[in-house]
């Protein structure tokens, strides 16, 4: 297996669909309740950016007004074909091939500017620019993403050391757990002067195959996978996985989702209404 470049995700899309988490409901009704009335607007529109396979850009949809449209915006065609397959026959749900660099939407015209889990490939300093300029007066970004919590778990930190001794990058570098501790919370501070943070804890219980299947989707765990095989590396992290089964074969795998809210050019974001 050739090793993968940087947020390259060409034949990931049909494992990462079935596998990967969704963010938790409390998440994306604080996002809602930041957005506010702006989303009731005829006009509304929200934009996913990185979308993917459409995790994030589907429950936007579910939890957003009826009136305001939801845009995905994905560079990559894959990612974006499955995305637009599962969007058949859902009013108010469209894909457009595009970047966080080069946005392909009108300035002033987005109440939300939302990121799930793809951020720290974006440049982001040219990202917040393009969200300054696409966002309405008093729209919203919001920042989010799932984080395995391998503190609180035996079984993360085995399967965190399992990536880090396996997997490296095209430069020769390696992973490390840390890799998603961005300072969005600061980087948004410093180029917006404000910023809501938020964590909620939650976990996902899944049998032992599904977990394998769902760490296959990572592009870090198949770096891991060319310096090892395929078949061995869903081995070792079977192994890994099958000692922290319950007696129904299910493996508890915890998350800490964070998010980031941000208002570019209008008021202070309330903390008291978001839950």
């Amino acid at each position: 297996m050739a090793t993968r470049t940087e947020g390259d995700f060409s034949g990931l899309a049909g494992i990462y669909r079935r596998s990967r988490p969704s963010y938790p409901a409390d998440l994306m009704a604080a996002v809602a309740t930041a957005v506010g009335d702006a989303a009731c607007r005829p006009d509304a529109l929200a934009v996913d950016v990185g979308a993917g396979t459409g995790i994030s850009t589907r429950q936007l949809r579910a939890t957003l007004p009826s009136s305001c449209a939801v845009l995905g915006v994905e560079p990559n065609a894959d990612m974006r074909n499955a995305a637009e397959a599962d969007a058949t026959g859902t009013p108010g749900l469209r894909y457009a091939e595009g970047t966080a660099e080069r946005l392909p939407v009108p300035d002033n015209a987005a109440v939300l500017v939302a990121v799930g889990q793809a951020a720290h490939w974006f440049d982001r300093a040219a990202f917040f620019d393009e969200a300054a300029r696409v966002l309405a007066t008093g729209g919203v970004l919001a920042m989010f993403q799932n984080n395995r919590d391998w503190r609180a778990s035996p079984f993360m930190e085995a399967y965190e050391r399992f990536i880090e001794a396996q997997a490296i990058r095209g430069d020769g570098s390696r992973y490390t757990r840390g890799y998603r501790d961005s300072p969005f919370a600061q980087e948004l501070l410093r180029r917006f002067g404000q910023v809501v943070a938020q964590q909620f804890r939650w976990d996902r219980r899944m049998g032992v195959d599904a977990f394998v299947e769902m760490a296959a989707s990572s592009t870090q765990v198949q770096r891991a996978f060319a310096q090892v095989g395929d078949a061995k590396g869903q081995s070792m992290i079977r192994d890994i996985a099958r000692p922290h089964a319950n007696a129904e074969g299910e493996v508890s795998v915890p998350y800490v989702s964070e998010l980031y809210l941000a208002r570019p050019g209008g008021p202070m974001i309330r903390t008291d209404l978001v839950p």
